[in-house]
């Protein structure tokens, strides 16, 4: 019995951390290729402390926005 729970807490812990770095990449190829004024706006709009996956989810969200300002 223990050496089940052992294999599907393994299982939960490879699911949840394959999860996190494709969102963690997801992120960082966002914005690799958004322009840097859209960058520094976001982030000067969300505040110091948000993270690249905010950024990143808000471009996405108002991408057609970020695009026309054409900075």
């Amino acid at each position: 019995m223990k050496k089940q729970i052992k294999v599907i807490l393994c299982c939960v812990f490879l699911f949840v951390a394959l999860c996190f770095a494709g969102r963690s990449d997801w992120s960082e190829q966002v914005i690799y290729v958004m322009p840097k004024s859209a960058y520094e706006s976001i982030s000067a709009k969300l505040g110091e402390d948000c993270s690249d996956y905010e950024i990143a989810r808000e471009y996405v969200k108002n991408k057609s926005y970020y695009d026309a300002m054409g900075y």
